[in-house]
């Protein structure tokens, strides 16, 4: 008989269900589980083929709208998947004008630079996304390239990329 195992959101690997961290990737897991005494029925791990990749968290089914909170300043959690909201953080990132933009699809990261002005050196701009149990959350920061402030520059810029992102979201 094998052990129980989850599945990293990030990576995908499967993980003993005790495991504070993951050996692949290196996430750190939320939540803990322990094995159950009484459980009536033993849970192997599901076999999956090498190439085959495991969903991080349910998609939401077409027929259901996208529900968007707002949790912070600039900090959204929605019912979307994963994998369509990291795709929509890099659209609003393009739609906002944001330049070199990089989305990297196994750190569920997108990353990229605004203009320089007549006050400031521009901006690095960064999308986080990761699963959490109420949902997918989505923290967008922006910070100054090489001035100590940027005198509420970021905090404008990052709520305007999220404004664009719950629009892209909610036309799905």
């Amino acid at each position: 008989m094998s052990n129980p195992v989850k599945v990293c959101p990030r990576c995908t690997a499967q993980a003993a269900i005790e495991a504070c961290l993951c050996q692949a990737c290196g996430h750190q897991y939320r939540t803990q589980f322990s094995v159950p005494l009484d459980r009536t029925q033993p849970v192997a791990p599901a076999a999956m083929h090498p190439t085959q990749v495991m969903p991080a968290i349910p998609t939401v089914s077409p027929q259901l709208p996208v529900s968007v909170k707002w949790i912070g300043y600039a900090d959204i959690l929605t019912n979307a998947s994963l994998q369509h909201t990291h795709d929509a953080v890099a659209q609003a990132f393009h739609m906002f004008g944001v330049e070199r933009v990089v989305a990297d699809p196994v750190a569920m990261t997108v990353r990229g630079t605004t203009k320089a002005d007549l006050v400031s050196a521009g901006q690095n701009v960064e999308g986080r996304v990761f699963a959490t149990a109420q949902g997918t959350q989505v923290c967008i920061t922006s910070r100054p390239k090489m001035q100590l402030f940027d005198w509420g520059r970021g905090k404008k810029e990052a709520r305007r990329i999220v404004m664009a992102l719950v629009s892209l979201l909610q036309q799905r």
